[in-house]
């Protein structure tokens, strides 16, 4: 099956780098099929962090070069934005002899390799860009496969599934109540696009603390997509089911866009654990249509 290109930001202002990486890159796409370590690679240029910032907001790539000695606005704070924006994105730190030091530093916050631009030509660079893009794919595979979120260690979406079917049978054997609670934050992304990664992030964390409050240390609780929180709960009796679930919904409410929904049943009975869901599911939606007046009369 045919590579997909590898795209490519360019954050570099001096003419010479820009010249230099234009024949770099012509070199790379005539020979790719010559050497195993070329890929196909397609280009942007932006001026400074601030161009960075934004484009990465708009669109993905799979690799950033990013000049040290940037004139407009330095080297160091595009570094920090790009990181900000994208964190997942592979960043290669070019420098100059003198500016090794800082560039071994930036890898310890996070940059992906760092090239010397006097020493700078086709092969070094196809290889720290396979070498990076490999890594990514790599890191982006086991974070597929694990059941924890990285930035809220909640379970995601798939230690959910897995885990709640060990609550539920739990619930069966001792006749238990077993409670489901959906939370949905409308604005992430918005909060991401007006405000930065950061923000956002905050945000999450910020229901993630209310839910490990409101419910015990040994309720499972997940982050079951960007803006969308989950929880399976279980309680001797449907009364202190109630109680906690109202407290969590309580403090949930207090964030403006958070809209919730719940569905409580006693185990064993005719309901299994992904209708309880559905049924919490069908809530939430309702609410939002009525919130967005789809549906109001």
């Amino acid at each position: 099956m045919r590579e997909k290109p590898c795209r490519v930001l360019i954050v570099a202002d001096h003419p010479e780098i820009v010249e230099l990486l234009d024949e770099a890159f012509l070199e790379i796409n005539d020979n790719r099929f010559s050497h195993s370590c070329m890929m196909e690679c397609r280009t942007e240029h932006v001026l400074d962090g601030i161009e960075a910032e934004e484009l990465l907001r708009q669109d993905r790539f799979d690799v950033v070069l990013l000049d040290l000695s940037l004139q407009n606005n330095g080297g160091l704070p595009a570094f920090h934005k790009i990181r900000t924006e994208a964190p997942e994105t592979p960043v290669i730190i070019l420098a100059d002899s003198q500016d090794e030091t800082m560039a071994i530093s930036l890898i310890r916050q996070g940059a992906d390799d760092y090239l010397i631009k006097s020493t700078l030509d086709c092969i070094p660079l196809s290889q720290a860009l396979r070498c990076s893009v490999e890594r990514a794919r790599l890191q982006q595979a086991r974070q597929s496969l694990s059941l924890i979120d990285g930035l809220t260690d909640l379970y995601n979406e798939r230690g959910f599934v897995h885990l709640g079917e060990r609550h539920w049978r739990l619930a069966e054997r001792f006749s238990l109540y077993v409670a489901v609670l959906l939370v949905q934050v409308g604005g992430l992304d918005g909060v991401k696009a007006a405000m930065g990664q950061q923000e956002s992030d905050m945000a999450a964390i910020e229901v993630t603390e209310i839910l490990r409050e409101s419910l015990g240390e040994t309720d499972l609780l997940a982050r079951l997509q960007t803006e969308r929180f989950g929880a399976i709960a279980v309680f001797g009796n449907s009364e202190e089911a109630r109680q906690k679930i109202e407290l969590a919904r309580g403090k949930l409410q207090r964030l403006a866009t958070a809209k919730v929904a719940t569905a409580i049943t006693r185990v064993p009975g005719t309901a299994s654990l992904e209708e309880l869901i559905a049924q919490a599911e069908r809530t939430l939606c309702e609410g939002q249509l009525l919130a967005s007046g789809v549906g109001a009369s």
